[in-house]
């Protein structure tokens, strides 16, 4: 095994492991989370074709090395049980309740022209196959032609090397969109990424959020002003 193929296996080992009452404190795969099957089936009734899901589990290493609130991000594709997420093993299309069996999870609409989600679930079904960007190169000046077809798309990536993080994966289907949705890139160590966070802005409209996505728990675990203001209105209304 080559040294990047060492720090690549490192990377997901640690996004799998969390904090639980076990000996040493911590262990591997899933525990119990906080949003429980009726209420990710609530939450599936709120999500449509080219909305975009966030979450955050409790105790979850990866919570260090990911600034803010949430921790991961991923897209409905055109049936609402049906997800579109970039995860260590690659872009997979995937039940929703994967995402949402989490411990605090909000459903974004993204505030564009209509015309962009559908778009968006037709970018996010060519990349699936692509593998996970374990560099987080953030390649997003990447233009729409690549996205002609679900083989071109696949090629491309290939050629250019384009591996697809989680946040990123969702900003390349808004390709077009960026300034729009104010997805812009934060510095985080040597690199420039887009954080999950940047999807909690006003360019974006919080239809759903898990019972414990409270505005007082999301400010204590990271989330900016903008995003707990748009809780704090969520949750008034």
């Amino acid at each position: 095994m080559n040294l990047r193929a060492m720090k690549r296996s490192l990377i997901y080992l640690a996004g799998d492991i969390h904090r639980e009452r076990c000996p040493f404190g911590f262990a591997w795969g899933k525990g119990d989370r906080s949003i429980d099957y009726p209420e990710m089936e609530k939450a599936v009734l709120s999500a449509l074709p080219g909305y975009i899901g966030l979450h955050r589990n409790k105790g979850d290493l990866s919570n260090k090395a990911i600034p803010g609130f949430a921790k991961h991000a991923w897209l409905w594709t055109e049936d609402s049980k049906i997800i579109i997420e970039a995860v260590s093993e690659g872009v997979l299309k995937r039940h929703t309740f994967h995402a949402l069996n989490a411990d605090y999870a909000v459903i974004l609409k993204p505030l564009v022209v209509q015309e962009a989600l559908p778009e968006a679930v037709t970018r996010a079904n060519q990349m699936v196959g692509c593998p996970y960007d374990d560099t987080f190169t953030f390649d997003l000046e990447i233009e729409a032609s690549l996205f002609q077809d679900k083989e071109t798309a696949l090629l491309n990536m290939k050629r250019f090397g384009l591996g697809v993080s989680c946040t990123e994966m969702v900003a390349l289907c808004y390709v077009g969109h960026r300034r729009e949705l104010g997805l812009y890139r934060t510095k985080m160590g040597k690199r420039q990424v887009i954080l999950p966070d940047a999807y909690l802005s006003t360019h974006f409209e919080i239809v759903w959020a898990s019972k414990e996505t409270t505005p007082g728990n999301a400010q204590k675990l990271g989330l900016h002003e903008e995003g707990c203001s748009m809780l704090k209105e969520y949750w008034k209304g």
